[in-house]
């Protein structure tokens, strides 16, 4: 299931749209934004960053990179997007739209992106993002997506027919892929209650490897252990090998489910947004 597809399960873009959001933030650049014609670049590396730049995705917009005063070189990263130095901005960034990223001393990050070369007309402040806080509208939607219709969508879409037998323990869940995929697959179930008891890779050597908590197993391990078991494909690599691997050893289709990357990604940044979510509700 791609993201298109999770977006009309949540009803997410449909709510964000019905509430102007990309006209409010993005005024008459709203279609140039979303082309892709006019970069957007987000200033400073912040906790608001962090909470907006998953509803960002979810509308189709895709920040550039992160820039940064506080950056002196190197390769940072903040929420998978590079950080960059002011300093190293090139004339054709300043042709950007710059979002500033933070609440404190605005009118002096203002002052310090013009004197850097950017149009004042194409930075936009805060306030313009805070809107959906002070409306009262989006947040309470995450808080609500996250804990109700979430929890129920996200598992029967993985599982199906299996989901009660997976929260009530009755059938087991195998990953197999030791990667960032799989350990990130690994955090978005256990947050829904659902708890794998291993992972499983070709690539295992030591058969005491041990990856956030779980023991990885040998394809060999698996076959003689876990023929029984949901096994969730969670890799983006060798997905047609692994798939072959299972079936040609005996493992039912009816118990093997592909993830498809994007689909868990976008449910792990709406767990992401939702924790933002009540941390700024708190703060209200």
């Amino acid at each position: 299931m791609g993201l298109e597809a999770v977006y009309k399960i949540l009803n997410f873009d449909e709510y964000l749209n019905r509430n102007n959001f990309l006209e409010v933030v993005f005024g008459q650049k709203k279609d140039d934004v979303i082309s892709g014609s006019l970069p957007v670049i987000l200033f400073c590396a912040s906790n608001l960053a962090r909470d907006v730049l998953p509803i960002f995705n979810v509308v189709g917009v895709n920040p550039i990179f992160f820039c940064d005063s506080q950056v002196s070189g190197g390769s940072e990263t903040f929420c998978g997007l590079p950080v960059i130095s002011i300093d190293k901005l090139t004339v054709e960034n300043k042709k950007s739209l710059i979002i500033i990223m933070s609440t404190e001393s605005i009118a002096q990050k203002k002052q310090v992106l013009v004197e850097h070369g950017f149009n004042s007309e194409n930075i936009i402040e805060p306030n313009q993002l805070y809107f959906y806080i002070e409306k009262g509208s989006i947040l309470p939607l995450i808080l609500q997506t996250n804990t109700s219709k979430e929890e129920k969508d996200l598992l029967i879409n993985i599982f199906g027919e299996y989901r009660e037998k997976v929260i009530e323990n009755k059938i087991s869940v195998v990953l197999f892929g030791a990667g960032d995929a799989g350990k990130s697959l690994l955090a978005l179930l256990n947050s829904h209650g659902v708890n794998p008891i291993c992972f499983c890779d070709n690539k295992v050597v030591n058969k005491h490897d041990c990856i956030s908590g779980l023991p990885v197993i040998s394809f060999s391990t698996l076959e003689k252990e876990h023929k029984n078991s949901i096994i969730l494909i969670c890799t983006s690599s060798y997905v047609e090998e692994i798939s072959q691997q299972l079936f040609e050893n005996n493992f039912s289709k009816r118990n093997v489910i592909i993830i498809d990357p994007e689909f868990f990604l976008f449910y792990a940044n709406l767990g992401k947004a939702y924790l933002s979510a009540r941390i700024l509700t708190r703060k209200k």
